[in-house]
This record gives C-alpha cells, structure tokens and sequence, in this order.
C-alpha cells in the first residue's frame, strides 16, 4: 500500500511539474523534464529543465517569475558533466555561466506543501545528453 501511494503522489508530481513548464514553454511537448537545483551564484532556485536532442536544446526555468532561459546547441561555449556528483554547468557564448545540481529524488515547493519526485530515470538521460553536448562542444 505504501508503494502504491508513493508511485501515485509522485505521478502527481510529475503531472504538476510538467503544467508548470508546459504554461511557460512554446511546443513544450518536445521536451524532457526533470527538477534540478542551482548551484553559485542561482543557488537556493529550484529550477525545470527541459531538453531536447534535436534540434538539441536545453531550456532552464526557474519555478519562480524570473523568465525562461532557452541554450541552442549554438549558444553553448562550455559544456561540463560530473556524473559522479550529478552536477552540470554551461557557459554560454555570450558569457552566462550556469551550474545545477541533479538528484534521483527531487523535493521542490508546491503551494505550501513539498512535492517529492522520482527522476532517477531522468537524470541519467540528462546527464547522457550533457555528455554528449560537452564532447561537441570541447
């Protein structure tokens, strides 16, 4: 019954996290998402990543107001991946530096409750993404 429960209020979270960034994206259905959290300078922001193989892609949302931040495959200068510690920075050509931390189990505010979020299955495809997307741009 537990697992039930877990599995269903994690598909809540899901479903939750997706509206969040389907109201703020154009042709938000092209992109994966997962939560990640900022680190520097953006830390303590909660943020939806959304990306895409291609054309590739990432769009980083804050949960806040703060506006959407889209990263063309163009855009990016330097691509880094620790897929040990699960974290990841871009710097981008015009000198915006980001850096994020990655976690199986995401927790990020919902109203006045925490929804919590399985997203191991994400972050490995995420970081495989980033991965690739360092190596071109090395």
């Amino acid at each position: 019954m537990t697992h039930e429960r877990t599995a269903g209020a994690d598909a809540l979270a899901k479903t939750h996290f997706r509206g969040l960034f389907d109201a703020r994206v154009y042709n938000y259905g092209d992109y994966n998402i997962l939560v990640a959290e900022g680190l520097g300078a953006r830390s303590q922001e909660t943020f939806l990543l959304g990306y895409r193989p291609s054309p590739r892609e990432i769009l980083v949302c804050p949960l806040g107001d703060s506006p959407v931040v889209q990263i063309s495959e163009m855009d990016v200068s330097v691509a880094a991946v620790d897929a040990t510690d699960r974290t990841v920075g871009i710097i981008t050509t015009n000198g915006l530096a980001l850096e994020f931390s990655l976690e199986d189990v995401a927790s990020a505010p919902v109203g006045p409750a925490l929804a919590v979020l399985n997203q191991s299955d994400d972050v490995a495809d995420f970081l495989a993404f980033m991965q690739v997307l360092a190596r071109d741009a090395a």
